[in-house]
């Protein structure tokens, strides 16, 4: 924990503030998604209007950033399922003016049904690897996305 509080201080402010918001919100959501459910818990965080106001390069920057960022958090809280995350990451990356898709994917192995939750910036993963895609099948359209 002393590793993580140095290397939080060690980030520029701009990414601390983001990592504090992550830290903050990642378990409202969760408890949001246990108590009211995905539907209602979507229409408050997700912003459908949302547009894309960023340059193609500045756009590919952000997205690694904050996706860096989130599995940092990740990594030293508790909890935060991949529903979660992609919901906050989604609304961290919506007020930056980038548009993204929030995905769901299903995959049987071993007669076990599995689900993942995902974000994508033009049909690639933003918070997953390229092998997500090649795991676990994405449903038809994406469950949410931002106009663009």
């Amino acid at each position: 924990m002393i590793r993580a509080a140095r290397t939080f201080l060690k980030l520029p402010f701009s990414d601390m503030k983001t990592v504090l918001f992550l830290v903050g919100l990642i378990p409202i959501v969760e408890v949001l998604l246990l108590s009211i459910g995905f539907k209602r818990t979507a229409s408050l965080i997700w912003n459908p209007k949302q547009r894309s106001s960023l340059a193609d390069k500045e756009t590919a920057r952000l997205l690694k950033r904050h996706a860096r960022l989130m599995r940092k958090v990740v990594r030293v809280l508790p909890f935060g399922r991949c529903l979660a995350q992609s919901l906050v990451l989604g609304r961290v990356l919506q007020s930056k003016g980038v548009s993204v898709a929030l995905v769901f994917g299903q995959s049987k192995a071993d007669h076990k049904l599995a689900a993942h939750a995902w974000l994508e910036y033009q049909g690639k993963p933003v918070n997953e690897s390229a092998a997500v895609a090649k795991k676990y099948v994405p449903f038809q359209t994406p469950v949410l996305t931002t106009e663009s």
